[in-house]
């Protein structure tokens, strides 16, 4: 009220500057007269200075509107920027709950992958054990019979004292011709022929055999005998394909083992 009754000595310019102060403050701020009262007065101050001042100065009431509107403008973006903050927030907290959920799958998932390697890894060995056990046992069973043995080197000796107390041993393709032929000393006149020697020594003996018995013809070596045998028609004969070690002459052989292959790489086709 003291304000109006103070306008009418005033300067018309300063009047309207004052009350753009008085509705700045007014729209800037829920703090600047809160209670109904302040309400009624800065309504009744915008009514007196409105009607007194609007044929003076028109274009101040101009500018206090635009004003009003502008900070009604401002609150927006703020409102915005709040709601999106919040949201940043809740998604942030939901990306860090599911990357601690999937880091504790991942790691109970490598505990399971580690233990069926394991698992596997004994299944492997109880599997080869088994087959080697079986194979034994259906050795054991088995009935030998005499046989010739070409070749007195380690793998010849080997063949010799795991065998049958009949088997002979020849050590040249003289030898061989003879005991095929002669059996001398009641040795073997059927039965397995082993071939105990290197495979450059394989084309004399071959043809040093009568063809009647070269289907006997076991081929105790390594490497590939395909063309070889081919070459023969002994593609149908057993082979060995032997990767074992034998230390000394009368040593028991040891075979050569890999990962992929635990229980051996020697073996028989």
């Amino acid at each position: 009220r003291r304000l109006v009754k103070a306008s009418s000595g005033m300067d018309n310019m300063l009047m309207i500057r004052l009350a753009a102060v008085v509705l700045l403050l007014a729209a800037c701020t829920d703090a600047f007269l809160p209670t109904p009262s302040s309400v009624l007065l800065r309504s009744s101050l915008s009514r007196n200075f409105v009607k007194s001042q609007r044929a003076v100065a028109p274009q101040a009431f101009t500018s206090l509107r635009c004003v009003g509107s502008e900070t009604s403008a401002k609150k927006e973006p703020s409102m915005m920027i709040s709601k999106l903050e919040s949201s940043l927030e809740e998604l942030k907290s939901l990306y860090s709950s599911i990357s601690s959920d999937i880091d504790m799958k991942e790691s109970e998932l490598k505990q399971l992958r580690e233990s069926k390697a394991v698992l596997e890894e004994k299944i492997d060995k109880v599997s080869n054990a088994l087959e080697l056990a079986r194979n034994e046992e259906s050795i054991k069973d088995m009935e030998l019979s005499p046989a010739v043995i070409v070749g007195d080197g380690r793998v010849g000796h080997m063949m010799k004292n795991s065998g049958d107390p009949g088997d002979a041993m020849v050590r040249s393709t003289s030898e061989l011709r003879f005991q095929l032929k002669e059996a001398p000393g009641g040795g073997p006149k059927s039965g397995p022929i082993y071939l105990c020697v290197p495979n450059h020594a394989l084309k004399e003996l071959v043809e040093a055999c009568p063809a009647d018995r070269r289907q006997d013809l076991v081929f105790m070596g390594s490497g590939n005998l395909g063309p070889f045998l081919e070459q023969y028609e002994l593609q149908g004969n057993t082979q060995a394909l032997i990767y074992f070690v034998i230390d000394k002459l009368g040593h028991d052989p040891v075979d050569g083992k890999t990962s992929l292959d635990p229980a051996g790489l020697t073996a028989v086709t």
